[in-house]
């Protein structure tokens, strides 16, 4: 198996950052130690491997072409060390967008309405010949639409800001340093051991070890709160992902990327499945209380008429109980507000453009 190459695993890696102490399996390890654990030269920042047969066995057991030990050497780490990005759920699209808006009891409760007023406007044409039964009950049924495709369009528009957003971040560049020489790479293309080179302003983009003399002040506010610039040197080597280089310059030693690094596990615990606003939870609980209390209304209305109807005018005629009844539905779908939905929705939507 390929994660059997390196004999250190991403436990073990983790542990070490976690106690800030340089201990493999019971015992103190040097830089020089950890760094061949990895195959790395400290020196150079390239890997070291004296026995590149076993590295390209293993390219081929993954039925991966290679064409040098560096870039055999990438694709094991990634494989057995992760990449330097956080997955996090699935994307929201533009259907599951659409099927949480269809959800809505609102509309649900609307669209009830809409169907029970087209299937009795269309009763009413065939029994008395009247041409606009169907009009109220469409009306609601586009108005149920609108509001779905307004909504579902502003969320999908929101969506691909974030995620323009997160990509926008993983194409932030970092230096590394190899064969004594600067290259400059995304730092989503990071891998474990690599040799990153940081000076001031520069963002540390995955957990590291500082393998140079040269002191070096970060700021760990944004994942720590810590407030105070922080010295990292020869006493202090771990360095945090998602904290800034403050002042000074050096060089460092990844050794956690991604899920694995500080900053993703803060990421993945932060990773929540979205909730109404409170707003929106009001909104429902107001419009649902309308409608159910415009629905007990409705009932009460149609059964004092058909008593009236019945009793009083001692009138037996079906067309007439359907008209009684068109009335209490006309009544329960005008009472519900099919408009506060979309007037929100559509106050949301521009609020956030103007922010952005």
């Amino acid at each position: 198996m390929e994660d059997d190459f390196f004999s250190i695993t991403n436990e073990d890696l983790v542990n070490m950052f976690n106690n800030k102490e340089l201990i493999y399996q019971n015992r103190i390890i040097s830089l020089e130690d950890l760094a061949n654990l990895l195959y790395i030269d400290l020196e150079n920042g390239v890997c070291k491997i004296d026995d590149t047969k076993i590295l390209f066995a293993k390219m081929s057991d993954m039925k991966q072409k290679v064409h040098n030990v560096e870039e055999a050497y990438k694709i094991l780490n990634r494989k057995v060390f992760g990449e330097n990005d956080v997955q996090l759920k699935s994307q929201k699209t533009f259907i599951n967008i659409l099927k949480s808006n269809m959800n809505d009891k609102t509309l649900i409760i609307l669209t009830i309405a809409a169907m029970f007023s087209i299937a009795i406007g269309i009763g009413k044409m065939f029994l008395s010949g009247e041409k606009f039964g169907v009009v109220e009950g469409v009306s609601i049924l586009v108005a149920v639409v609108i509001i779905v495709l307004v909504g579902t369009i502003n969320e999908y528009s929101q969506e691909i800001l974030f995620r323009n957003l997160e990509k926008k971040k993983t194409e932030k560049l970092i230096k590394i340093y190899k064969n004594k020489n600067l290259e400059t790479i995304h730092i989503s293309d990071i891998t474990v051991g690599d040799i990153v080179y940081l000076e001031a302003g520069d963002l540390i983009p995955a957990d590291c070890i500082l393998v140079s003399k040269n002191p070096l002040f970060c700021d760990e506010s944004l994942v720590t709160g810590e407030v105070e610039g922080i010295e990292k040197n020869i006493n202090h080597l771990f360095l945090m992902s998602g904290s800034y280089v403050m002042n000074g310059l050096g060089r460092a030693m990844v050794i956690c990327v991604g899920e694995n690094s500080f900053k993703g596990k803060i990421l993945k615990s932060l990773e929540v499945e979205r909730k109404n606003t409170p707003l929106q939870e009001k909104i429902e609980v107001l419009t649902s209380n309308i409608a159910m209390k415009a629905i007990y209304i409705s009932i009460i209305l149609f059964i004092a008429q058909l008593l009236k109807l019945f009793f009083v005018r001692r009138i037996f005629k079906i067309d007439y109980v359907l008209e009684i009844f068109i009335e209490s539905i006309a009544l329960a779908a005008m009472a519900i507000p099919e408009g506060l939905p979309i007037a929100i929705t559509l106050a949301l939507s521009f609020g956030t453009k103007r922010m952005l």
